[in-house]
């Protein structure tokens, strides 16, 4: 442990923040902030305040409070759960399955709410959120540890995700300003509308981690140094053939 400590002094000793956003790092730094901020913008309006969410689409206060006891006994089993899938599953895969699925509830939640309301309505759109949490905890959340562990470069590799989840706290406190404002019936009383700002920057956001985010799962730190270095596509990462040694030389 002491020596490892020793190395990673080593290699970062002398490196500043400004390194990350050097032409030999931005594309790494890119990936690392993007991802970031892909976990914090996939939910935003109904994240922090699922709650006030619930009882706005329609459910009772005892109700909304309830059911989000039961959606975080929820996380918590989906969270366990991704232990096993994220070593089955391709981190870029990973992450573009949730992406994809959370895109679509949240599209759903907000076509329920242009619809008659009712009670029916009001739990069929809370229901599409618990799945949402469930499926967050499954795929994006856990995806995105594991991609920017991987993607950032050792040297900077603390700066890097400390930058990045800088850039998720900002997105944080940006969502947690304008919710209440979208959701409060006094203010603007979207409700369940408001599903459709996060699926619209869901849509953007999928085509992002298609042609940005690259397959790490499976490469050595080196053969990933290398292959940045080249320029690979990210869609190309999986399928990227090379001899390591020969490179090197």
């Amino acid at each position: 442990m002491i020596r490892t400590v020793e190395v990673e002094r080593e290699i970062t000793s002398g490196t500043r923040f400004v390194d990350m956003f050097k032409r030999k790092h931005i594309r790494r730094t890119e990936v690392v902030i993007g991802c970031w901020a892909v976990q914090s913008m996939t939910g935003w309006v109904v994240t922090s305040y699922f709650a006030y969410f619930y009882e706005q689409a329609g459910l009772p206060s005892v109700k909304a409070f309830d059911v989000e006891v039961g959606q975080g006994g929820l996380g918590f089993i989906c969270a366990c759960c991704a232990f096993w899938l994220s070593k089955r599953l391709a981190r870029r895969t990973h992450m573009m399955v949730g992406m994809v699925t959370m895109t679509t509830l949240m599209l759903l939640i907000g076509i329920l709410s242009c619809l008659k309301q009712n009670n029916g309505l009001g739990y069929a759109e809370s229901v599409l959120a618990m799945v949402w949490w469930g499926v967050f905890q499954l795929t994006v959340a856990p995806a995105t540890y594991e991609i920017i562990g991987e993607t950032s470069a050792l040297s900077v590799r603390q700066k890097t995700i400390g930058v990045g989840r800088i850039v998720y706290n900002i997105l944080g406190i940006v969502s947690s300003l304008i919710t209440p404002v979208m959701l409060n019936p006094s203010a603007r009383n979207w409700k369940g509308k408001s599903a459709f700002l996060p699926a619209l920057l869901n849509f953007f956001l999928n085509f992002w981690v298609f042609f940005r985010v690259p397959e790490c799962k499976g490469r050595t730190y080196e053969e990933l140094d290398v292959m940045f270095a080249r320029g690979v596509p990210a869609r190309q990462f999986k399928s990227y053939e090379f001899d390591l040694y020969a490179d090197v030389e």
